[in-house]
């Protein structure tokens, strides 16, 4: 009989034992009778179950039966009286199988075991005259009694699930599968239906060959080996690696970062004395970032072949004379990406098809930086070859003056300016980040929309580097001040002050800690609402359970905003990735006129318009984390572009104008851009919701149509609590050039014109914001629909249009006034309006 599994707890240390023990049985070698059994059985008479001879042989078997009966039973247990079919079967093909060979089935070997059970279910047939259902059955013999562990080379991968229910128990084995998929969704893996057929077949895998449902029982050396068994394994193998991993049952993997695949220190093809100096540097110039100081390992180690190559005779560098270090000056300018560059460098640049190309100005200027730091810390330091005690060195020249950047390489750098995205451009860019969409991301996205989202809404908002946005910790966002708060110069975060005219507090504000960066620093900025919000979404699906990894930049373990399933966002996912969708959804080209779209031209064109918003330059370079406003004026100093746009708006011609995007409306698909038009008569702001306002006539003295946005909703558009601005280059009306020269005259004349030409109409119902500016042609149109929007709409107009009517009375007194009558008869024409459009709605529901 088949015995009652017991249950173990998940973390027990208890040895699993197989339900059905070999040692519970008679195994004592077979006797004359049963020989003389087992061949009644496989011959001829063993048909007849009716005769003498067969009762007397089952009699005699009974000891043989009894383990078969009961292995069968594992995984037949309560199927009916049908299965007896079957087991007779199974009997029938061991009793012939143990008079082939004259021993008991306890003393087959892992051979004769596969030979009974044949290659595939095909072979089988054809050995054992076609008896269908036997085969997994005496696979659980094979396996029970006679330590034949691996059924993959019979063909039988996918019977594992099952096979690991029977012997193991399904409560035990989904529990210890239960255990891994938890630990994956920590993770942040999908664990779907879809996902865990193969992860489960693998975990029932693992379980039959290690013949333990227990995690605990798992080696690696097991799962590497399943793992390389083929590509139908591989994926779940990796899952469930990282899995067991985070349970703690495997160790850990190596917690370096991967972004950066660091080039060797190779010592070939220069003189060894070279490469133990620059070795000795390198251990001991720890106040560099560790990746700035192995960059500058690796230019020293290509400057040891370029002198092996030039003056073999000069091993160290107290050897160096003036003349090889103005040679080398020379050179370096004729040098090209990975010249004496090591093996590995030389393949990563050609992967990058850099290699060969010519070093420009910034990198000459590193290698001559790096060889500078160099003989400035071995003259100053002592520093130990291995094997001979420190000893500084002294150089016949003053490296600072010697190996300076040349005046010719300076200027480059200093022409090199930041290379802006056109404003219409980045404005497409901007609303695209604020509406992104699931239908937007790729097929098979790696990573859920609410990562995309804050990733481009930070992009857009907050000018900083892509390295320095993928590099954000888990904590840093925080809402309004705090004291502890210190900026990018450790000086403490000014406190948001209470607003004078209404005598409240401060607004929500969101402050955005960013990490150590180009300059080394840290230091918390200022970013929109909506902003925090995307971040805040992400915090909220982003899996809990991320494991800390190490910041190339500080050699920090540290936990990552943008991370998911132990990796965290590499720095090459916004150009590579992220900015070619927002170009896709926003229907802009990836390459303009100065180049590829990228990161840190956004980081540019931000911090350009905060410039031309008044920022100062002090102010600009402590947001932008620069160390002085040294680097800040590149972003402001005359270009081809930025001269082209003021000589266009110095011609009178075109004008900027500000707008914002309504998020809300945006995410709920309809139009979205909402226009800046100024202030009213009380100081209140005004807004227009045309989103064809650039070919509007009444752009300066607007009608106040449809369109019109004012009251709470101008309010709220300009506080920006869920509001994206952007800006955007428009041509003057003629009314504009008039006021901006100055010419009343004129201006007076354009306005009289202007009283001519009609309002744009409202295009789209949801577009319609002033009820009262609709005009009676679009009032029809709004009766002619026959919606219960458009009659809300026409219900919403009469009620603005009788307010007006009750304040004109309330100033006029009298109700002889022509303003008064003219009102009297719109709101007559919209009530009639209003009956027709009821009564032929309700006749279209009825027909």
């Amino acid at each position: 009989m088949r015995r009652k599994l017991e249950v173990v707890a998940p973390h027990s240390q208890i040895k699993w034992n197989m339900p059905v023990h070999a040692e519970n049985y008679d195994r004592s070698p077979l006797t004359k009778e049963e020989r003389w059994a087992l061949a009644q059985r496989s011959g001829a008479g063993s048909r007849n179950r009716g005769s003498n001879e067969s009762r007397a042989a089952r009699r005699i078997l009974a000891r043989l039966n009894q383990p078969i009966d009961d292995v069968f039973q594992l995984r037949h247990l309560g199927q009916g009286q049908g299965v007896m079919v079957n087991l007779r079967k199974v009997r029938l093909i061991l009793s012939r199988e143990m008079h082939r060979r004259g021993r008991m089935f306890w003393e087959w070997s892992s051979d004769e075991w596969r030979e009974t059970l044949c290659p595939n279910s095909r072979l089988f047939h054809e050995r054992h005259e076609h008896m269908p259902g036997c085969r997994m059955s005496i696979m659980d013999m094979a396996y029970v009694f006679g330590g034949m562990t691996d059924f993959r080379i019979l063909g039988m991968q996918a019977e594992m699930v099952e096979t690991a229910r029977v012997y193991f128990g399904a409560r035990s084995v989904g529990e210890q599968c239960e255990r891994v998929y938890n630990a994956l969704q920590g993770k942040g893996y999908e664990v779907s239906e879809t996902n865990v057929l193969s992860l489960r077949q693998g975990l029932c895998t693992l379980f039959v060959l290690n013949r333990s449902p227990y995690l605990e029982d798992l080696t690696e050396e097991l799962v590497t080996e399943v793992r390389a068994s083929g590509t139908h394994m591989h994926k779940a193998m990796v899952r469930v690696t990282v899995g067991l991993q985070h349970l703690g049952i495997f160790s850990p993997r190596a917690e370096k970062e991967t972004d950066f695949l660091d080039p060797p220190f190779e010592g070939d093809g220069m003189a060894q004395e070279w490469y133990g100096w620059c070795m000795a540097w390198y251990e001991r110039a720890v106040d560099l970032t560790p990746r700035i100081r192995r960059a500058y390992a690796l230019r020293l180690l290509s400057i040891g072949r370029w002198a092996f190559e030039q003056a073999p005779s000069i091993c160290a560098p107290d050897q160096w004379s003036e003349d090889l270090a103005l040679r080398l000056r020379s050179h370096l300018c004729s040098w090209s990406y990975g010249q004496y560059a090591g093996n590995f460098a030389q393949r990563m640049l050609e992967a990058q098809k850099r290699l060969g190309k010519p070093l420009q100005a910034l990198s000459v200027t590193a290698y001559l930086i790096a060889l500078r730091r160099f003989f400035t810390d071995l003259s100053r330091r002592p520093h130990a070859l291995p094997g001979e005690p420190a000893r500084r060195i002294s150089l016949p020249f003053d490296p600072k003056e010697t190996l300076s950047t040349p005046i010719h390489l300076k200027r480059a750098i200093d022409e090199a300016n930041p290379r802006d995205i056109d404003l219409r451009v980045w404005a497409k860019l901007a609303i695209a980040a604020a509406t992104l969409s699931q239908s937007d991301l790729p097929q098979g996205a790696k990573y859920p929309l609410s990562l995309y989202r804050a990733l481009a809404l930070l992009w857009v908002t907050s000018a900083r580097r892509p390295n320095e946005i993928v590099r954000l910790r888990l904590d840093c966002l925080r809402e309004n001040w705090d004291q502890d708060m210190l900026d990018e110069d450790n000086q403490p975060v000014d406190r948001p002050v209470q607003d004078l005219q209404t005598g409240k507090g401060p607004a929500t504000i969101f402050y955005l800690h960013i990490p150590p960066g180009k300059n080394f620093r840290s230091g918390w900025i200022w970013i929109p609402a909506y902003t925090a919000e995307a971040i805040t979404a992400w915090k909220r699906e982003r899996a809990s359970e991320q494991r800390l990894i190490q910041d190339w930049k500080t050699d920090e373990q540290v936990d990552y905003l943008f991370c998911q399933r132990d990796h965290r966002v590499g720095s090459t996912f916004l150009n590579a990735y992220l900015i070619p969708l927002l170009c896709a959804k926003a229907g802009v080209d990836r390459h303009d006129a100065r180049g590829k779209i990228t990161g840190h031209r956004g980081r540019s064109t931000r911090l350009t318009l905060l410039r031309s918003n008044g920022m100062s330059l002090e102010d600009l370079a402590e947001y932008a984390g620069h160390s002085d406003t040294k680097t800040i004026r590149r972003y402001v100093r005359d270009n081809p572009i930025q001269l082209h746009r003021r000589i266009r708006k110095a011609d009178d011609m075109s004008r900027i104008i500000e707008g914002v995007v309504d998020l809300q409306a945006a995410s709920d698909g309809q139009p979205a851009l909402r226009w800046f038009i100024g202030y009213d008569t009380d100081g209140e702001p005004m807004f227009c919701g045309n989103q064809s306002y650039a070919t509007c006539p009444h752009r300066l003295d607007c009608e106040r149509c449809g369109m019109f946005i004012g009251g709470e909703k101008a309010r709220l558009l300009q506080a920006g609590a869920n509001t994206l601005p952007v800006t955007s280059q428009v041509p003057m009306t003629p009314l504009e050039t008039c006021v901006t020269n100055g010419d009343e005259v004129w201006a007076e004349a354009c306005q009289a014109a202007l009283k001519q030409i009609p309002a744009p109409e409202t295009p789209d119902i949801r577009l319609i914001f002033n009820l009262e500016g609709l005009s009676n042609h679009e009032l029809e149109k709004l009766a002619e629909m026959r919606t219960a929007e458009s009659l809300k709409k026409l219900h919403q107009a009469l009620e603005a249009h009788e307010k007006k009517l009750t304040d004109m009375l309330q100033q006029h007194k009298t109700s002889r006034n022509a303003l008064v009558t003219a009102q009297k008869k719109q709101i007559l024409f919209i009530q009639d309006l209003i009956a027709r459009g009821a009564q032929r709605r309700h006749e279209q529901i009825g027909g």
